[in-house]
C-alpha cells in the first residue's frame, strides 16, 4: 500500500482556504438588510398614502398635500436615522406625521361645525330672520384654510344656546321714544270732583315717516334679538294677539301683515299705543276766573261784616273765619319759587303757615287744594297779603269760602242738635254783649256796594 503525505507537505506549510462560505454569508447579511429597508420604505410609503382623508375640506387640501410632501421629504433625507429609530430624526417624523393626522382632524371639525352654523342659518331664513352681520364675520374666518393667517374657530355653541334672553319690552321702548310723533290738538274734559281742573288730552299720530323709523326699529330686533323672535312667534301661534296685531298694522299701512317681520312691525306699534295719548291736569282757567271773582266779592262781604260786626250783637261770616285765626301761627321763610315759565327758581322770604300747625278739623274745610311739599318734605301754605291761602300749583283758598264751609258746617250740626228752626245763610242768635239791651238787629243781606244791611 502507498503512502499518501497530506498536501500541506509540499505547500511550504501554506494550506489554501475555501472563502466562499464567508462571501455568501455577506452577501446574505446585504440581502436581508437590504430587503428590510425596503420593507421599512415600503412600510412608511403605504403609511402616507393610506392617510384617509375623507372629510376633508376643499380649502385645506392644497395644505394637507404641502404637508404631506414635506413629511415624505424628510423621510427620504433622513431615512437611515429613521430606520434605527430612538433617535431625534425618528421622533422628528412621527410628530410630523400625527400633526398631519391632526390638520385633518382639524378640517372634519371646521366642515361640521359649518354643517352646524348653515342649518342655523337656514332654520332663522324660515321664520323670516336674516343673517346677522356679525354671523357672516364669524363665519368667513372661519372658512380660511385650517391654520392660515387671520383665520378664527367658528363658536357653534355662541349660536345654539338654549338660554335665550327674555325680550326687555322697557329697553326697547326707549328707542321707540325717539320716533318723531306729530301732535293733535288738545281737547278737555271735566275731572269729577275737582271743577277747577280739567284733563287735557293730547292723542299723537305717527307719520310716513315716523312709521318707517318704528319697521327700521322693528325688523333689526327681530333679525339680531332672539328673545324679541320668539315673542313676535308667540304672537303670531296666538290667534287672539294675532288679530290684534293684524288690526293694528292695518290701520298704518292699509294691508295686513304678510311676514313675520311685517308681524315684529305691528308688536312695536302695539306697545306704542299707549304712549300716543298724553293726558294730564291742567287749571281750568275760566271757571277759576268765574270761581276768583265770586271769592273777591265774599271777600269783600267777610271784610265788611268784620266791620259792622261790633255794631250788631248778630253772628255772621266773620264768626266762621278760620284762615283769620292763624294769624298768630304764621312764619316768614325763605321758600324757592318759579321764575315765569323758565324753569328756574329764585330765594323769596314767603309767609307761610306750616302745615302741621293746622287744626285737623280746619283741614277738612280747605277742599281739594293740597300744601306746597319742600325739598325737605316740609309741607305748608303761603299765606297772601289779603288773607287768603295759596296751595300746591298756585291754587288759592279763599278765606271767605272756608268761612262759608265752616259757617255751613256749624249750621248742620246746629241743626243734627235739635236747632232745626236754623238754616245754612239766615241770621243767628248774636253772642251775648255789654251793650244795652234792647231790640236785636238782624241781618237783611247786602247793599249794591256789598255792605251788609241790619234791621
Amino acid at each position: 500500500m502507498a503512502i499518501q503525505n497530506h498536501p500541506a507537505l509540499y505547500s511550504g506549510g501554506g494550506e489554501r482556504l475555501n472563502s466562499q462560505p464567508i462571501v455568501n454569508i455577506y452577501a446574505q447579511t446585504l440581502l436581508r438588510r437590504q430587503a428590510r429597508d425596503e420593507a421599512l420604505d415600503e412600510y412608511e410609503r403605504n403609511r402616507i398614502n393610506r392617510i384617509n382623508e375623507a372629510g376633508l375640506r376643499d380649502q385645506d387640501r392644497e395644505g394637507l398635500d404641502n404637508r404631506v410632501l414635506e413629511l415624505k421629504g424628510y423621510y427620504n433625507a433622513n431615512k437611515d436615522a429613521i430606520r434605527k429609530g430612538n433617535n431625534a430624526a425618528a421622533y422628528e417624523y412621527e410628530k410630523m406625521f400625527r400633526d398631519n393626522l391632526n390638520y385633518i382632524s382639524e378640517s372634519k371639525d371646521a366642515a361640521a361645525r359649518a354643517d352646524a352654523f348653515n342649518k342655523l342659518r337656514q332654520e332663522r331664513l324660515r321664520m323670516g330672520r336674516s343673517t346677522p352681520q356679525e354671523w357672516f364675520e364669524d363665519y368667513s374666518s372661519h372658512e380660511l384654510p385650517i391654520r392660515s393667517e387671520g383665520r378664527k374657530h367658528l363658536d357653534v355653541t355662541k349660536y345654539m344656546s338654549q338660554i335665550k334672553p327674555k325680550y326687555d319690552q322697557q329697553k326697547s321702548m326707549k328707542l321707540l321714544s325717539e320716533v318723531k310723533k306729530v301732535p293733535s290738538a288738545p281737547r278737555y274734559e271735566p275731572i269729577p270732583g275737582q271743577p277747577d281742573l280739567r284733563n287735557e288730552i293730547i292723542e299723537y299720530k305717527l307719520d310716513d315717516e315716523g312709521k318707517q323709523a318704528i319697521s327700521a326699529i322693528a325688523m333689526n330686533e327681530y333679525d339680531v334679538n332672539d328673545g324679541f323672535a320668539d315673542h313676535v312667534q308667540s304672537v303670531i301661534n296666538d290667534p287672539i294677539r294675532r288679530g290684534r296685531l293684524e288690526q293694528v298694522f292695518e290701520s298704518n299701512f292699509k294691508t295686513k301683515p304678510n311676514s313675520p317681520q311685517e308681524y315684529a312691525v305691528a308688536v312695536k306699534l302695539d306697545e306704542l299705543q299707549p304712549t300716543m295719548v298724553k293726558t294730564k291736569a291742567v287749571a281750568d282757567w275760566p271757571y277759576r276766573t268765574a270761581e276768583n271773582q265770586k271769592n273777591k266779592e265774599r271777600n269783600i262781604r267777610l271784610n265788611a261784616a268784620n266791620q259792622n260786626n261790633k255794631q250788631t250783637g248778630g253772628r255772621n261770616l266773620s264768626d266762621y273765619d278760620v284762615l283769620g285765626n292763624y294769624g298768630g301761627k304764621v312764619k316768614v321763610q325763605k321758600i324757592s319759587v318759579p321764575v315765569g315759565s323758565s324753569g328756574f327758581k329764585e330765594e323769596k322770604e314767603m309767609t307761610i303757615i306750616p302745615y302741621t300747625d293746622i287744626d285737623a278739623h280746619d283741614k277738612e274745610l280747605l277742599g281739594p287744594v293740597g300744601p306746597y311739599t319742600d325739598a325737605n318734605k316740609g309741607r305748608y301754605y303761603v299765606v297772601r297779603e289779603n288773607g287768603d291761602w295759596e296751595g300746591a300749583g298756585g291754587q288759592v283758598i279763599y278765606r271767605s269760602k272756608v268761612a262759608q264751609a265752616n259757617m255751613d258746617k256749624t249750621a248742620l250740626n246746629e241743626a243734627q242738635r235739635g236747632r232745626t228752626d236754623f238754616r245754612p245763610g239766615e241770621p243767628m242768635p248774636g253772642t251775648p254783649t255789654n251793650k244795652p239791651t234792647g231790640k236785636k238787629k238782624t241781618y237783611q243781606g247786602l247793599d249794591k256796594n256789598g255792605n251788609p244791611i241790619y234791621k
